[in-house]
């Protein structure tokens, strides 16, 4: 019985292998101007679906797309597309369906659709929907990009503490305006100030009759609307909440954060720290044109051609060396390449602790005492190695010393370096994921050709 099943999921397999993706599907009717196929192909898809087949079609074919079926896309599918794609789209469709679809989203996703608009096709769009929600956008616009005033949605639930439950669960059949999606309930005073939250399991678990004030939770978290979205991220995660109210400076609830929310700055704020450690941003993404992708590395290259030239002017200094012992060139690249991928790997390890805040002012000292003591180790552990082969294979025992000494002091230097500038980098409001690389691979570079080329020229001269 087991193999038989075995082999149908087997089966079962080779056949979703061998079909075709839906993104290609479309494309094939698409070039072959097969425009029921088009239509049929995406009529009743998941808005996330439909995104996910316009972020796959070429950039080339893309606006025609677009310009094809921007009529029948869902409202839903805008908020979900790569930021650099919305933006490119969003032209195509007319003032009046962008307020339409604004109107119709929840506050949130409304939000990410305006502020990717240019100022004028923005003002035009506000001009366009009813004056109570163009002043709730444009207070939402005028909060921080990336806060918690950005991501919140204003849809909330509210109710009062002297209310039962009954009461409670009767108001929410009167409310035309109901989110979507939400979790909790929350209760606020006369001034509208948070002051406990009810989560749907407790509203019903018990009976109707029940005061609010009973079952509430009073140790509700709050965060202010000026809030980065990376430190909401963090209050999630700690306190594993499914939502959050966010208040203005005067302390009255101005919207919620879900868990969904969340999910997606956590996304985001993962993938541009993994594009920021190489040395590129969004704008060098899979999405972007050709041009935008090569202007964005190019600095971060250029700044590396920099630190080459910084490091060779190093070996030029040591030139005496170079030509009297010609293997020094062939084991000069190893310290400077190993202190390099071991600065690198104390480096991501301190950016991850610093974007998850578990790298605080008490724990710095111990992280870079860590660091060394690891660091220690390993530089021992190869220098051996390297000191080893270097001596069976130059039959010059002072060389291979020459060479271990160096490797342990270039690896325990990366080892400091990688937790150190990070951390200095982010008290002066600098953004280590891109900053620290190009500064550790300098020092790196520079430390390790120094001291291997000065215990060279200090001991064999």
């Amino acid at each position: 019985m087991d193999q038989d099943e075995n082999l149908e999921t087997k089966q079962h397999q080779e056949i979703h292998e061998q079909e075709p993706d839906l993104a290609q599907l479309v494309e094939h009717a698409f070039d072959t101007d097969a425009i029921d196929e088009v239509f049929a192909l995406t009529t009743d898809l998941h808005p996330a679906d439909m995104a996910d087949i316009i972020q796959q079609f070429p950039a080339q074919k893309r606006l025609k797309l677009i310009e094809l079926l921007h009529s029948v896309i869902p409202n839903e599918v805008l908020p979900l597309l790569e930021e650099s794609i919305r933006e490119q789209i969003l032209p195509i469709f007319t003032t009046e369906e962008v307020a339409a679809a604004v109107t119709e989203l929840e506050s949130d996703d409304a939000a990410l659709i305006l502020e990717d608009l240019h100022e004028d096709k923005q003002r035009e769009v506000l001009d366009a929907i009813p004056i109570e929600e163009r002043i709730t956008f444009e207070k939402t616009l005028s909060y921080p990009e990336y806060s918690a005033g950005r991501l919140m949605q204003r849809e909330v639930v509210l109710c009062s503490p002297q209310w039962t439950l009954g009461q409670l669960i009767n108001s929410l059949e009167d409310i035309e305006n109901l989110p979507e999606h939400f979790y909790n309930v929350y209760v606020v005073d006369d001034d509208d100030k948070p002051v406990g939250e009810l989560p749907l399991s407790s509203i019903l678990r018990h009976p109707r009759r029940t005061p609010v004030s009973k079952v509430m939770n009073t140790e509700i978290k709050t965060v202010p609307v000026n809030l980065d979205q990376e430190e909401v991220a963090y209050i999630f995660r700690r306190y594993s909440l499914s939502s959050m109210p966010v208040v203005e400076q005067d302390g009255r609830i101005a919207g919620m954060i879900t868990v969904d929310d969340i999910i997606n700055v956590i996304e985001e704020e993962a993938g541009d720290d993994i594009l920021k450690l190489g040395g590129v941003t969004e704008e060098s993404s899979l999405y972007s044109n050709i041009m935008q992708a090569s202007l964005s590395r190019f600095r971060w290259l250029f700044i590396s051609l920099i630190n080459c030239l910084i490091a060779s002017a190093v070996i030029a200094h040591f030139e005496q060396a170079l030509d009297k012992f010609v293997v020094l060139a062939f084991l000069m690249p190893i310290v400077a390449s190993m202190g390099g991928n071991a600065g690198m790997q104390t480096m991501t390890v301190t950016v991850r602790s610093l974007s998850l805040y578990n790298l605080r002012v008490g724990h710095v000292l111990a992280a870079i005492k860590r660091e060394l003591g690891i660091a220690a180790v390993n530089g021992a552990a190869l220098a051996l190695i390297l000191s080893s082969i270097t001596i069976a294979w130059t039959r010059d025992v002072k060389i291979g010393l020459i060479i271990g000494t160096a490797l342990i002091f270039n690896i325990i230097w990366s080892g400091f370096a990688g937790a150190f500038i990070p951390y200095i980098l982010h008290r002066i409001n600098l953004d280590p994921a891109i900053s620290a690389g190009p500064i550790m691979s300098t020092t790196t570079d520079v430390v390790g050709f120094s001291v291997f080329l000065g215990l060279a020229t200090w001991v064999l001269l």
